[in-house]
């Protein structure tokens, strides 16, 4: 996963009217633990990864710390890749970036 990425992952995780409720985070379940093997995922899963790190592991909003350990997992140790980051994720994330992204993480998505 390269830092450009992480960075789209993480507008997807932050905007409150992106909807991941129906996205499927479970290829990334122990992403942290020794001995996890790199998976491939779409942006949408990283993005709900990171809003479950930041809401649910370390309470609501959005945590420097959670997302920096998050980051290191999936960018510097690069356990995962990012299958469809060219098309359509893209087109979504240069949508979010049009807008500004305020208020915390949606914890419901």
């Amino acid at each position: 996963m390269s830092p450009l990425e992480w960075a789209g992952a993480c507008r997807l995780a932050f905007d409150r009217d992106t909807d991941l409720s129906s996205v499927s985070d479970e290829p990334l379940h122990g992403c942290g633990l020794p001995g996890f093997k790199p998976v491939q995922v779409t942006m949408q899963q990283v993005a709900k990864l990171i809003r479950w790190q930041c809401c649910y592991i370390f309470g609501p909003g959005h945590d420097a710390e959670a997302l920096e350990e998050t980051r290191r997992l999936l960018v510097t140790l690069r356990r995962a890749t990012i299958l469809d980051s060219k098309e359509t994720d893209y087109k979504l994330i240069m949508a979010i970036s049009a807008r500004r992204l305020l208020g915390e993480v949606n914890c419901d998505g």
